[in-house]
């Protein structure tokens, strides 16, 4: 005998699927403890709502974001020092490291890091943020009132996952760029001259001097509208990706929680039904009178 014999979806029991009797199964369902109450309902809250398809959704969108940015990031460091892209000015780890040690790159190899360090500034900001909203889900999910209190209130917890998700991305950058700053100068004019030397080389491939070629060479016979059209795609294309993703993200947290909440809901019930089915069993002249 085992908790999968419960149908959590009906709150009933199919005695040709279980192979046990009716008193059975309803003794399952009664000393069903809270912890196994709320499994089963997140694990038909996932199937309801697809959960595995809408993680895997959202996993490839989050991880497409830094690097959308960083494409737009490259195309707009064109003819910019990088000490002007990325002003230090901001404290954040990305920001410090590239203006103290990539000020002398030049061409492919400078566009190659503005786009590099804006997909590190994205994808650190996502993973910061990623691991707040885990933390805070976890301290939510520890023990029975902290579940039942998850169930009752999924706005305040949605927007503890806000407040996390918003400190953890504001300090926890600056806090690194903090520490960068405090190294000895010497140790970072090692590695802004290897960085440049780096650079050199890098331009002086053959294979980035090709794409460059082919992209310049794509440039020039493209008309202008399309020119315009394409800068105005890059730049709105990000904010849409990421507002399409909150949105998406939003409506499933919401589906889900309230999926999770009928489902237990449905157990009780099924728990209550068949206790005043006994009751009333145990002692049928209430029924008489009733």
């Amino acid at each position: 005998m085992s908790v999968q014999s419960v149908n959590v979806q009906s709150g009933s029991y199919n005695p040709q699927v279980t192979g046990i009797d009716k008193k059975k199964a309803e003794d399952l369902i009664l000393m069903l403890p809270d912890q196994v109450v709320y499994k089963l309902a997140e694990d038909q809250a996932r199937k309801q709502i697809k959960d595995k398809s809408k993680r895997v959704m959202l996993g490839f969108g989050l991880g497409a974001i830094p690097l959308v940015y960083g494409l737009t990031g490259a195309i707009g460091a064109r003819g910019k020092n990088l000490a002007e892209v990325f002003s230090a000015q901001s404290g954040g780890l990305v920001n410090r490291f590239i203006n103290s040690t990539c000020q002398e790159l030049k061409g492919p190899a400078a566009k190659f890091v503005a786009g590099a360090g804006v997909t590190a500034k994205i994808g650190g900001a996502i993973a910061i943020g990623l691991g707040a909203i885990g933390l805070v889900r976890g301290l939510f999910n520890i023990g029975k009132k902290g579940k039942e209190f998850s169930q009752q209130h999924p706005g305040t917890v949605f927007l503890a996952e806000m407040a996390a998700l918003f400190a953890g991305t504001a300090f926890i950058p600056k806090a690194l760029g903090g520490m960068f700053a405090n190294m000895k100068p010497e140790k970072i004019a090692k590695m802004a001259s290897k960085i440049t030397k780096w650079g050199e080389n890098f331009n002086g491939k053959n294979f980035v001097k090709s794409v460059q070629n082919l992209w310049h060479g794509t440039l020039a016979k493209s008309p202008n509208w399309l020119k315009k059209t394409g800068k105005f795609g890059v730049a709105i294309a990000p904010p849409l990706f990421i507002a399409g993703i909150i949105i998406g993200s939003i409506r499933h947290s919401m589906k889900y929680s309230k999926a999770f909440a009928e489902n237990v809901n449905v157990i009780r019930k099924e728990q209550e039904r068949i206790l005043e089915e006994r009751q009333k069993t145990a002692n049928p002249s209430e029924v008489q009178a009733a």
